[in-house]
């Protein structure tokens, strides 16, 4: 009798488990970067998707001065690094080849929420497609008045608040939206079907996506993009970033690191060389296993 309770109650807590799981959804707080994703064939949505992740707060990448780590070496929040799953329900197989999927980092805080983790208001945060390892610290190139930063701060908040409470995929972090929701990433960027905001990227006028392909930066990557910090004023706002010399000034893009997607699927900042994939870990600690092991047996018979 003790033993079918005790099963009936592990069924149970499993139960519970997965539907918690199941109900987890994605919410993007003020002061966040998410990655978004869109796919178009330069005729219209190949899929009728877009695939939005959160990398949590702003702030942890600006300060971070490591060097080739997933992105949850740089939040702790984030229990895994890889949307391989997540790409593949929203884009098909093919994602990271068929060059139909477009990716990018946008971000920031509101204008009215305040400072949050030493960004004061109106602070933007952006991508810049890259396939190669810069000389020296990468170049916004761009330098925003008052007027584009206050309207790009608020296609952001609009933008942001159309993930809110969206459904998580199979990374908790990580939300599959459908075009057709209100304010998806395809709203804000410049897409065949897009009447609403064509071609602003976010009131930018330039463009800040990359599409997904073989990317030059390192082995084994599908994209890379240089992510800059726009500030409204420095008032409140840290300057400094861990991956960048000088101090910040106001309108102008200060490099926080680079974003980079391997083919399959795992996000990474500042990647020199490819991320080596968890398998390939499991097998170089098999074979130092291996390695220790003959030499202990080798020591004990001499």
């Amino acid at each position: 009798m003790k033993s079918k309770i005790k099963n009936i109650l592990l069924t149970v807590t499993g139960v519970g488990l997965f539907a918690s799981s199941a109900m987890g959804a994605v919410s993007l707080a003020n002061g966040d970067l998410a990655v978004a994703f869109y796919q178009t064939n330069g005729l219209g949505a190949v899929q009728a998707n877009t695939y939005v992740f959160d990398l949590g707060n702003a702030g942890l990448y600006r300060d971070n001065s490591a060097n080739n780590v997933s992105v949850s070496t740089v939040n702790s929040g984030i229990v895994s690094s890889n949307i391989s799953a997540d790409l593949v329900s929203a884009f098909g197989s093919t994602w990271a080849t068929d060059g139909s999927v477009h990716w990018m980092v946008v971000g920031g805080t509101t204008a009215a929420g305040g400072t949050v983790n030493q960004d004061a208001a109106r602070i933007g945060y952006y991508s810049k497609a890259t396939s190669s390892v810069p000389a020296g610290v990468p170049d916004f190139g761009t330098t925003l008045n008052s007027t584009t930063r206050t309207q790009s701060v608020g296609s952001i908040t609009t933008f942001f608040t159309g993930v809110q409470s969206q459904t998580a995929g199979s990374n908790a972090k990580g939300a599959i939206i459908l075009t057709s929701a209100t304010n998806t990433i395809d709203e804000f960027v410049n897409t065949p079907n897009e009447t609403v905001n064509p071609g602003t990227y976010f009131k930018l006028g330039t463009d800040i996506t990359q599409t997904v392909t073989s990317n030059g930066y390192a082995t084994g990557l599908v994209g890379a993009l240089d992510m800059f910090r726009v500030l409204a004023t420095t008032t409140g706002s840290k300057l400094t970033a861990g991956l960048s010399t000088g101090n910040a000034a106001v309108g102008t893009g200060q490099y926080i690191g680079t974003l980079t997607l391997s083919s399959t699927g795992n996000l990474s900042i500042g990647s020199l060389t490819a991320v080596p994939e968890p398998s390939a870990l499991c097998l170089t600690g098999l074979l130092a296993a291996s390695g220790l092991t003959l030499r202990s047996r080798r020591t004990r018979n001499a």
